[in-house]
């Protein structure tokens, strides 16, 4: 499960926790003065609050990018370079979930949130020392392949992903999302590879997924349950070609994969 970290807020300008836990600073503190609260408590990033309410994060690397780059005052606030509205996770969540969100959004550090308020942050380093798992890298190798062939080899671990949940004793939950999440990416990763090879798409659609890869439900490879929702202005003459195209692609790709056509030939317009 996801390691909580209680933050105890101080009436200072400068609320922080015990050592380990999530330091929050107020959005009008200075940046010399989070540099040296971060260095003397060894931690990689803040919570900036407004009111006490989450505004925004700092992390070590903006002060690489944000101030010494652009050679901004070190004694401006610290919303002068922090994230705005960074992502968060809510307090009841677990650890693959966050870890997957962390994954797919390209971020190191994830404020926790409990009506409303801060109750501490994870890091990306917190939960790859409780997870044995490797539902992670793979979604990142997921994420940057361009082929097919590439995304086979990929979903062909699904079955020692849930080995290796099951012998890391992670609860059913766990392990039913990080393989749903397996094929998801892997549809979301078709989809861009079909519009690299056809162009961009002509009008907005939307790809939907549903089944126990919705639910969150997969503990193997299903067959497949999709569809395609598209604008209002979608004309068959026009349009028509390129989501045939695109659909045939993605279920192609997907058969592939391990995700068969459905085996009762259900489709539709």
């Amino acid at each position: 499960m996801m390691r909580i970290y209680n933050s105890l807020l101080a009436n200072s300008v400068l609320s922080m926790s015990r050592a380990n836990d999530a330091y929050l600073v107020d959005k009008n503190v200075s940046i010399k003065q989070v540099a040296k609260l971060m260095s003397k408590n060894n931690v990689t990033s803040v919570i900036v609050t407004d009111e006490d309410k989450l505004c925004g994060i700092v992390t070590d690397c903006a002060f690489c990018t944000k101030v010494v780059a652009p050679s901004i005052d070190i004694n401006s606030p610290i919303s002068e370079i922090m994230t705005n509205n960074p992502v968060s996770i809510a307090h009841y969540k677990s650890g693959v979930e966050a870890m997957l969100l962390m994954a797919n959004t390209h971020i190191r550090h994830l404020p926790i949130i409990k009506n409303k308020q801060v109750v501490g942050m994870v890091t990306a380093a917190d939960l790859l020392r409780k997870q044995s798992h490797n539902v992670v890298f793979l979604i990142n190798e997921i994420l940057v392949s361009n082929t097919t062939d590439k995304l086979e080899e990929i979903s062909k671990q699904v079955p020692l992903l849930l080995q290796h949940s099951y012998e890391s004793n992670m609860d059913e939950h766990g392990i039913t999302y990080s393989v749903s999440s397996i094929g998801r990416s892997i549809n979301q990763q078709l989809l861009k590879q079909a519009e690299a090879l056809l162009g961009d798409p002509p009008i907005e659609y939307a790809w939907v997924v549903a089944g126990s890869l919705a639910r969150s439900e997969q503990i193997v490879h299903s067959d497949q349950d999709n569809l395609l929702i598209l604008a209002d202005d979608y004309q068959e003459e026009l349009h028509g070609e390129y989501f045939i195209k695109l659909a045939q692609y993605v279920s192609d790709g997907l058969n592939a994969c391990g995700y068969v056509y459905c085996p009762g030939d259900v489709y539709g317009n």
